[in-house]
């Protein structure tokens, strides 16, 4: 089973203040632990970063892209699939 990993989740687990914080590191962990494949698509790391650095800075960001992506499994929206 692949589980698609979206903006809200991704949030979640990179905000402490927000109320699914401990729930969406936990999912996180148990999925990775499990082996199954994290899919999502560029669109959403593009809001997902965009919407960390604006709301909790460049840091959160850089959080995404050099501990989120680089277990996901991204594919890029193209041209005529937009």
């Amino acid at each position: 089973m692949t589980i698609f990993v979206d903006t809200s989740g991704v949030y979640a687990a990179a905000d402490a203040d927000d109320r699914d914080h401990s729930r969406a590191v936990r999912a996180f962990e148990r999925i990775r632990a499990s082996g199954e494949p994290l899919r999502t698509t560029s669109y959403v790391l593009i809001e997902c970063s965009a919407l960390l650095a604006a709301r909790l800075g460049f840091e959160a960001a850089r959080w995404l892209h050099e501990t989120i992506e680089p277990v996901l499994e991204v594919e890029c929206v193209a041209g005529d699939v937009h």
